[in-house]
């Protein structure tokens, strides 16, 4: 007489159960990450419509030329840390994303973030920061609050040279994915 073990009918069903628990789960929170996903996105704005207030001049400036401009602008701005590279990615909304390599002694930081682009009370057109890391340290508690007043008088200055005597005003500032749209008014 042959003893053959009879494989557990138990075990079996319970693998399957498992099994089947397992890819429940799995398939759950894959949909449930989806349907977040979708109720988190936030309608993107219509950045390419003209602003309300009356313009003369739009002035549609591409992602490639401010970042030439943001290089060579970071030569002649005082800065206590120079900037080896940078990239400016324009954002709709009015926003950009940047990222900074600094020079800090031996070491090189990356510095990411984002800023916002709008017209000022002024009339000039105005860059405030949102928010600025290394890595996962958020810096943006120890940025000093007139941090881009050297930058704002920079840009104010360039848009006064590139006109000559006609005195215009920043009236908006809107953005697409590749460009920033600066609305411009002649003011007497």
């Amino acid at each position: 007489m042959s003893t053959r073990a009879r494989p557990s009918r138990v075990s079996d069903r319970l693998l399957v159960v498992l099994a089947g628990g397992l890819i429940g789960v799995l398939f759950s929170c894959c949909v449930g990450a989806a349907l977040l996903a979708l109720l988190a996105r936030t309608p993107a704005e219509s950045s390419n419509q003209p602003p309300s207030a009356a313009y003369d001049i739009e002035a549609v400036v591409g992602e490639a030329c401010i970042n030439r401009m943001m290089l060579d602008g970071s030569v002649s701005i005082p800065s206590p840390l120079p900037m080896v590279a940078g990239h400016l990615d324009i954002l709709p909304g009015g926003r950009a994303r940047f990222m900074s390599q600094m020079e800090l002694g031996p070491l090189q930081p990356v510095v990411e973030g984002t800023i916002r682009l709008a017209a000022s009370e002024t009339g000039s057109l105005e860059i405030s920061l949102v928010d600025a890391r290394v890595g996962y340290l958020p810096l943006t508690p120890l940025v000093p609050k007139g941090q881009f007043d050297t930058v704002n008088a920079e840009i104010s200055r360039m848009l006064e040279q590139g006109v000559g005597p006609v005195k215009l005003q920043v009236v908006a500032v809107t953005s697409d994915e590749t460009s920033l749209h600066v609305y411009l008014a002649t003011s007497p």
